[in-house]
């Protein structure tokens, strides 16, 4: 059984003190070396499966005359991705996305720890800008610090709310504030989050508890939909064979380790070549699709 300091934001209003002023805390809203987000994601595509996925800081790099922390993710068994960077000034939390193609966003804000009640943060991620309003601050333990609970809504939707906590961030993920409903990529596929599990330092603070594990393994297939795939050679940096077994496979599919669709086509014959040469460095999910509903999976090293 997990153990863990703050069981749910669901249960905030009977585990806190409220505060509407701002007050010295231990750690006011910074992001330490030692924090690790494991954020559940669900895009909309039927294609694609949940996943979840792990974020954690542990460099800084200077760009643009700032010093940022460098926020890396995991997936499966992708390691080290680098998913973006951020900075801290004056009570906020600034952003900037890094793609596959290693090309960095115009930066973004995604907290302010200096709102006063009635005040809106507007927030946004790559270029959907959404404003949310402090209602009120409370007040949680969480490692033996003591740090203030932001509740909020949606400017556009009083019925959307979100909580932020100070040193954690959003209950979406510490990169997904102000995204409840919204496209986190619309690029790509939309798709929700949820934070599963908070840690510092290795310790689990807080715990999602509509869910059982703080990490799920969303690759599964169940064995009577399972087909044979090979991919050929692998690693591999500029073209790649993939064959199918017995199975008839109608259609193939490669996805990143964010589930998105770099490659999409008819799979009419038992082997295809595919150039992947302009993929960036990395591992990708292979997924082959039949006629029956049948699917063959397999990881691609690039």
């Amino acid at each position: 059984m997990k153990t863990f300091t703050l069981k749910s934001f669901v249960f905030l209003s009977a585990l806190l003190t409220f505060s509407e002023s701002y007050h010295a805390y231990s750690q006011p809203g910074v992001y330490q070396t030692g924090q690790q987000w494991n954020v559940y994601t669900t895009p909309t595509s039927t294609t694609i499966q949940p996943s979840t996925i792990i974020f954690y800081f542990n460099q800084y790099a200077q760009y643009n005359g700032y010093v940022y922390k460098m926020l890396y993710c995991d997936s499966g068994d992708i390691v080290g991705i680098s998913y973006g960077m951020y900075r801290e000034e004056d009570g906020k939390v600034f952003m900037r996305k890094i793609n596959n193609w290693k090309q960095v966003s115009e930066e973004y804000l995604i907290y302010d720890w200096k709102l006063n009640i009635g005040d809106t943060a507007y927030v946004q991620l790559e270029n959907n800008e959404t404003g949310l309003v402090l209602d009120a601050v409370t007040d949680t333990i969480i490692n033996d610090d003591e740090r203030r609970v932001f509740h909020l809504h949606y400017e556009t939707n009083a019925d959307l709310t979100e909580v932020w906590i100070e040193g954690m961030g959003s209950e979406l993920g510490f990169p997904f504030s102000g995204t409840r409903n919204n496209p986190v990529n619309p690029f790509y596929y939309p798709m929700t989050t949820e934070m599963l599990c908070y840690y510092e330092d290795g310790v689990l603070c807080w715990d999602n508890p509509n869910y059982d594990e703080c990490v799920i393994n969303y690759w599964d297939v169940p064995e009577d939909h399972v087909a044979d795939v090979w991919v050929y050679p692998n690693p591999t940096r500029d073209v790649v064979s993939i064959k199918h077994g017995d199975q008839i496979c109608e259609t193939i599919e490669i996805f990143d380790s964010f589930g998105r669709m770099l490659y999409h086509d008819i799979m009419n014959e038992a082997e295809k070549t595919i150039d992947i040469s302009m993929f960036p460095k990395g591992v990708y999910y292979v997924l082959l699709y039949g006629s029956n509903n049948t699917k063959c999976e397999t990881l691609l090293v690039l």
